[in-house]
């Protein structure tokens, strides 16, 4: 029973981290197309930079 929920386990792992590699790659074509020179800065990746462009669109929220 421990070999099968180990094995379950791991099977959903590699599942879970295809979906987001496959939805990483889809956050960069987007921050690609709206702001692609954030991804030149140092250590600003996909992620970042679309958190970046989410915080930056509501006014107000930066001064």
């Amino acid at each position: 029973m421990t070999a099968r929920a180990l094995r379950s386990t791991a099977q959903r792992i590699q599942t879970l981290q295809a979906e987001a590699k496959d939805l990483e790659n889809e956050i960069l074509v987007l921050v690609r197309q709206l702001a692609p020179d954030l991804l030149d800065l140092l250590d600003v990746g996909p992620i970042t930079a679309a958190q970046v462009l989410v915080s930056w669109s509501h006014p107000g929220r930066f001064r």
